[in-house]
């Protein structure tokens, strides 16, 4: 049929449809058969006018009238809005028990703290210590017994006081690894001083004082603590309470609800840092206006984690917790052609450890043995001349990074790193030949093959390191550049298939995806942050050197020495654990945004199905 006799012979039913598209009343069932003839007519000329403007009109027709048709289609809820009023709620009435037990642990703890003080006077100097109960006396007897938060300006005041909290709120949830034994350990110290610092002000008589300016902020804070501390023993529960999974699984399963009630703490904590800075110093303020807030803190923290549950279960509007992803028992191939989602690249990392835990062990052992002996043998002069042996601060950490030409580490990290991302590029080659049925090279031979990449990854790791040392392991180098750490490197092993250059490569992989790099680099940072603290902040390292000091006279070993072998120690596995599953998930979010740019893989599935289709024509 010519194109002209096509036109006249459906232009009336067009111009019908255009009319009734524009009528506000409109007959459904009139609406829906000219719709069905509409796309009839736009299949045909789609075939027979492909080229022509009548195939342009139709197609716009056709998609007015479906916008029409589908923009009263109930729109999806934010993924925000349904994180705060829906999923959370659930978790929380479904984890109720842990939250209970969290509080229980902190109100016997400070019970039993208020019950040692009034039996032990000196209670409160060994939990807050002497110089700042010296601090306290010294404000009390100049009728300022709250000055401690009139110290600082309220800027550099929100700035240490949210980082030393953020610490408090990650030590208590990760301490969860440990069964949950480590949370209520943690909640049952927080709870001893919360009981020494209220009462030292009640045997003083202060206690109306007291309340209004420390649980101003205290109930946010106090209360984050508590949730935190639920948290935890649902993070630990998966471990001692697998159920029907394996115990790895039933942890990732409990870990996933254990960190969406973490993270829904972070903006309490924030708030409270407000009010404890800007508001707590003001103690000539009306008494009913502060406890107007701390009643205000407190309704909300009832209404929200305790009541909101409650009330959906009671009505039945609570949303049923959606099944958690799962690691696999059996070992999949990595799926390099599939774009990921933040939780799934925070899961496929942890899987991708254990499928070669063995290999990651090696690794740890060798740079461990490594960094331990040029510590002890080569660089133990500037170590006990720089670290405080007897203070434990991260300080400590940033010293073992200077830069400096007495520190032989300066020369050895580099290395290290270069090391620790060769042999996770190789299980990353390894998984590719695998699926690509290219031949699988030892690990020599794959080094002989990409020598050139290996001195330039050192370069690389080099630039890198020093980098991280000038900046003295600063919060800005923390949490924006150890994210990009070891991304060169796989850019350098897996090159993209069209010709770009590294630096274009690297650029184009951050633009498209570095919020979500940074996300998934957060919940590894506060992990292997939170174990740094939980080692150095309980002083197990100070019990251990106790207990071994006290075996081993000095004649035989000096205590100092013993000290940095146990710093040694820890620093290297901690490192070593941190580095290799921040290349990991790095390697992972690599290959994820390497789909969403190239689409090697969806290009892959086409050949594949154009591949089939001819094999079906040609039978």
């Amino acid at each position: 049929m010519k194109e002209t006799k096509f036109i006249k012979q459906n232009q009336q039913k067009w111009e019908e449809f255009e009319r009734l598209s524009q009528n506000k009343q409109k007959d459904s069932k009139q609406y829906s058969k000219l719709f069905i003839q509409i796309t009839d007519d736009l299949s045909y000329a789609r075939t027979f006018y492909s080229n022509r403007s009548v195939r342009v009109y139709l197609n716009n027709l056709a998609q007015n009238i479906f916008h029409k048709v589908f923009n009263h289609k109930k729109k999806k809820k934010s993924i925000f809005r349904n994180f705060w009023l829906e999923e959370l709620p659930s978790i929380m009435f479904h984890h109720r028990i842990e939250l209970l037990v969290s509080f229980l642990v902190v109100i016997v703890a400070i019970a039993i703290g208020i019950l040692t003080y009034v039996h032990d006077p000196s209670f409160a100097k060994k939990i807050l210590g002497a110089d700042y109960l010296a601090m306290t006396a010294e404000n009390i007897a100049k009728k300022d017994p709250m000055a401690v938060y009139k110290k600082n300006g309220p800027i550099e005041m929100f700035i240490m006081i949210v980082s030393n909290n953020l610490m408090v709120d990650v030590l208590i949830f990760f301490s969860g690894i440990f069964l949950s034994i480590g949370t209520i350990f943690i909640l049952i110290r927080n709870g001893l001083m919360l009981a020494a610092f209220q009462y030292y002000f009640i045997q003083r008589d202060l206690f109306r004082e007291s309340f209004l300016a420390v649980w101003l902020h205290g109930t946010l804070e106090i209360s984050a603590m508590v949730i935190c501390g639920a948290a935890g023993i649902v993070l630990g529960k998966g471990l001692v309470f697998p159920g029907t999974y394996s115990r790895t699984q039933a942890f990732f399963s409990s870990a996933q609800r254990a960190t969406k009630i973490f993270f829904s703490v972070l903006p309490i904590t924030f708030v409270a840092g407000i009010i404890e800075s800007f508001l707590t110093r003001y103690t000539n303020a009306p008494d009913i206006l502060r406890l107007g807030l701390i009643v205000c803190s407190l309704f909300f923290i009832l209404s929200y984690y305790v009541y909101l549950p409650w009330l959906k279960n009671k009505n039945g509007t609570l949303k049923a917790i959606e099944a958690e992803k799962v690691l696999p028992e059996n070992f999949e191939p990595f799926e390099f052609f599939r774009i990921k989602k933040v939780s799934e690249i925070i899961i496929e990392t942890y899987r991708f450890f254990r499928k070669y835990t063995g290999i990651f062990f090696e690794i740890i052992a060798i740079g461990s043995s490594t960094f331990i002996g040029i510590g002890i043998f080569l660089n133990k002069k500037y170590l006990l001349d720089n670290i405080d042996l007897t203070y434990n601060s991260f300080a400590n950490l940033e010293r073992v990074f200077a830069i400096q030409a007495n520190n032989i580490f300066t020369y050895f990290f580099p290395i290290l790193f270069s090391y620790l991302s060769i042999r996770i590029l190789y299980l990353f080659q390894l998984e590719w030949n695998q699926q690509q049925n290219e031949i699988k090279l030892s690990f020599t031979d794959w080094c002989k093959i990409n020598w050139i990449k290996i001195i330039l990854n050192i370069i690389l790791q080099a630039i890198n390191f020093s980098i991280l040392a000038n900046t003295e392991l600063s919060m800005y180098a923390l949490f924006f550049f150890l994210p990009i750490q070891f991304i060169g490197a796989f850019v350098l092993f897996f090159p993209f298939k069209e010709k770009r250059n590294i630096l274009s490569s690297f650029l184009n992989i951050l633009k498209s995806g570095f919020m979500n790099l940074f996300a998934i680099h957060l919940a590894f940072l506060l992990f292997a942050m939170a174990i740094y603290f939980l080692i150095y902040d309980t002083h197990l390292i100070y019990f251990i050197y106790e207990a071994i000091n006290m075996n081993f006279d000095d004649a035989f070993i000096d205590s100092d020495v013993i000290y940095l072998i146990l710093f040694l120690i820890t620093n290297s596995i901690l490192i070593l654990i941190s580095s290799i599953l921040f290349c990991i998930y790095q390697g992972i979010f690599f290959f994820s945004q390497r789909e969403l740019q190239s689409a090697e893989g969806l290009m892959q599935q086409l050949n594949q199905i154009g591949q089939k289709r001819n094999h079906v024509l040609q039978k």
